[in-house]
Order: structure tokens, then sequence, then C-alpha cells
């Protein structure tokens, strides 16, 4: 997958560290939103594959902008 050329990717060595040392890089927010995704995910009961993008899309939405 192409990464957009003004995002920087920074990786963590796991085996290493939980946070880089040099640019403080972690993976925390990443796995909560991933983790929040997945209760409201189940909380559906599932979701078809052809509706997945739609439906993180809102999740992302709601992350962002709140309930209303």
């Amino acid at each position: 997958m192409p990464v957009h050329p003004r995002y920087e990717h920074e990786v963590v060595n796991h085996s290493r560290n939980f946070v880089d040392p040099l640019t403080g890089a972690h993976t925390n927010n990443v796995e909560c939103f991933w983790k929040n995704a997945k209760q409201r995910l189940k909380s559906m009961a599932g979701v078809h594959d052809t509706m997945l993008s739609g439906h993180l899309n809102e999740f992302l939405w709601r992350e962002r902008w709140g309930k209303n």
C-alpha cells in the first residue's frame, strides 16, 4: 500500500522497547483505536465485508467529531 508523501511512517520494534527512545514513536493510539473499533463492530453482531469500509469511516467520523 503506498504511503502518502506527507505522512511520516515510523516503526517500533516491540522486542526491544515499546516507545522508540529516539523518536518517541509508539503504537498506543493505533492499538486503542482498533480495540474500540472492534468492540463497536462486535456490538453490531459483525459486519458484512461490503459494509466494513463504510462502518469504519463512520467510526472514524464519530471518534473525531463526536456522536452528533
